[in-house]
Parts: structure tokens; sequence; C-alpha cells
């Protein structure tokens, strides 16, 4: 399933999901393993890679994603047909 990565400042990733889809919420962090969104309702960290996983990113977009979560900046993985500026406002508005 092609789902997409929106971060707080309003850039978007395309994203492959291979698991059930689902929304979610959180700050992006860097870790050995590459890169995590730490969901802010579960506290899960949910891992990002640009390799085969669960969310996968192109190499391209996984290197400036990592300039990104440098900033500490938020995101949220979206799985759902509703539009953007609906996740947008979520993002921002849950992280005021």
């Amino acid at each position: 399933m092609n789902s997409y990565l929106l971060l707080e400042n309003g850039v978007t990733y395309n994203c492959t999901v291979t698991t059930e889809p689902k929304n979610i919420l959180g700050s992006l962090i860097q870790t050995e393993a590459g890169v995590t969104i730490r969901c802010a309702t579960t506290g899960e960290n949910i891992s990002i890679s640009s390799d085969a996983g669960t969310y996968q990113l192109s190499p391209s977009s996984m290197d400036e994603l990592l300039y990104h979560i440098k900033n500490g900046i938020k995101a949220k993985l979206i799985t759902d047909a509703l539009p953007i500026e609906y996740h947008l406002y979520d993002l921002k508005s849950n992280f005021s």
C-alpha cells in the first residue's frame, strides 16, 4: 500500500506500507537502527527505513529526512485518503 509521511513543515514523502495500514502521529527520532516515529498516543517506536520493512522510503527521501530529524520535527504517517490539510491541522494542533 502506498502512503506518505507528512512533516509539520508540510513536506511529504511517499512511503510504502507493508502491514495493516494505520495513521501514526509522533516525533521523528534518529536511532542506531535508522529512523523511528514515536507514537504520541501509545509511545511505541515504529521503524522507517529505506530497506524492505514495514514503512519504507526511497533512499533519497531517507537522506533528506535525516536532515529534518536533526531539527526535532514532528511527523505523521498517513495511510488514508483524507485531504492533506486535515492531517496537517491534526499534526500542528496536537503538538502546540
